[in-house]
């Protein structure tokens, strides 16, 4: 019985620290905070990118295969809407009859997860060369 008075104060308590939190500013407060930080990780965000670009141009050129599989990425880009199953296009099917069930798995996977990672580059790319273009003129 005394637990669950213990429980019925505690609630009460927080309901009202939470009523004190919505009658104050601190909601408003927090919004402001996540404003800061989402400005300061697009910034990051550029950042990452221009470093990644240097390493490319430090280590030279991309891998052929590399190459390939990119402009692969931005043509599915470019077609998004035409396109069902962008993996179906950048798999490699002599490959994937060879196959076992498991490996199959593993290389879908791994390549699903090669494809999402281009593909954001490539999108975060052209944000940023939108941008550069934008604030040039």
């Amino acid at each position: 019985m005394q637990e669950v008075c213990y429980r019925a104060k505690t609630f009460k308590s927080l309901c009202r620290e939470a009523r004190k939190r919505l009658a104050s500013d601190f909601w408003s407060e927090r919004e402001e905070e996540k404003r800061k930080l989402k400005e300061q990780s697009e910034y990051l965000n550029i950042q990452t990118l221009f470093a990644d670009h240097l390493q490319v141009l430090i280590r030279g050129e991309l891998p052929s295969e590399e190459v390939s599989f990119r402009s692969k990425v931005e043509e599915i880009i470019d077609n998004e809407d035409d396109i069902f199953n962008p993996l179906k296009l950048l798999m490699d099917e002599t490959a994937m009859d060879e196959m076992d069930y498991e490996s199959r798995q593993r290389y879908v996977l791994a390549l699903s997860e090669r494809y999402l990672k281009v593909r954001a580059q490539i999108i975060e790319e052209r944000k940023l060369k939108a941008a550069l273009d934008s604030d040039v003129q």
